[in-house]
């Protein structure tokens, strides 16, 4: 324990009653009344320097094992990627040919469908959630008509089927955003889940992030395309998440059922 700062605190006389304020913690001040010395309660301390280590300490991240997009296979396959990372949190091994099977990826690139990954994640036991603006619709198909060489009307097949097979699975849930609040750092301060987010990446780019931390003014990720750690401000990273071209979209993954409601109570 050491003498912080404790501005706005104040305790009371023993002798005489008077309020007196206490500039850090472990001060002693002479009270202008009796002149005895008045100082905080050793409960008061206690309780002053546990608040002062919440807020001053830096949160303990997740620790994730890193995967990373290694050639051309890979090229369309970043969220399925991250979601590799989630399955390796929570200790089932699979290699990525199995995994993007599981998604139902297609093209040269294994390009994958937020839907398939769902499907993917749960057919290994895992709790799965889309939250988005738009998680029941494709917005634009141009990417997976592009990738997946396919026309409209099957590529329209291919989502509808997806996503009508992520609602009858009740490891998988479909979440607009107004109905559940996704707070980051409760998220990651309790390791409920690993938290796979869409951001812009370039101007016609979107692209996949596994987020280890919240801290220090910023949002801290795993980049599949190379495995690095990166940090992003939160100035940065919150407006390229909650974008119109990204729909906010965010894949959850745990190995529990979310209760999204105590989640965001913190404790």
């Amino acid at each position: 324990m050491v003498n912080i700062k404790v501005s706005g605190l104040s305790t009371t006389c023993r002798l005489c009653n008077e309020i007196i304020p206490i500039r850090k913690l472990l001060d002693v001040a002479i009270c202008p009344q009796c002149n005895s010395e008045v100082r905080l309660s050793e409960g008061a301390k206690e309780r002053q320097w546990e608040k002062y280590l919440s807020s001053n300490i830096p949160r303990q991240g997740m620790t994730i094992s890193v995967v990373q997009k290694s050639g051309v296979g890979d090229a369309d396959a970043c969220q399925a990627v991250a979601a590799l990372m989630a399955l390796k949190y929570y200790g089932v091994d699979t290699d990525k040919s199995s995994f993007y099977a599981s998604c139902e990826s297609a093209g040269l690139g294994n390009h994958v469908l937020p839907w398939g990954v769902l499907k993917g994640a749960a057919s290994y036991g895992l709790y799965a959630y889309l939250i988005s603006n738009n998680p029941f619709e494709m917005i634009n198909y141009d990417d997976v008509m592009d990738k997946e060489n396919l026309s409209l009307s099957e590529a329209e097949e291919k989502v509808n089927r997806l996503i009508e097979e992520c609602r009858s699975n009740e490891k998988i849930r479909l979440i607009r955003s107004d109905e559940e609040a996704v707070y980051l750092a409760k998220f990651i301060e309790k390791k409920a889940a690993v938290l796979i987010p869409t951001i812009v990446w370039t101007e016609k780019e979107n692209h996949s992030v596994v987020i280890t931390n919240v801290w220090d003014g910023g949002v801290y990720f795993i980049d599949p395309n190379n495995g690095t750690n990166v940090k992003w401000s939160f100035e940065r990273f919150f407006p390229s998440w909650k974008n119109e071209r990204t729909d906010g979209d965010i894949i959850i993954i745990s190995d529990k059922e979310i209760d999204f409601e105590e989640l965001a109570k913190g404790d």
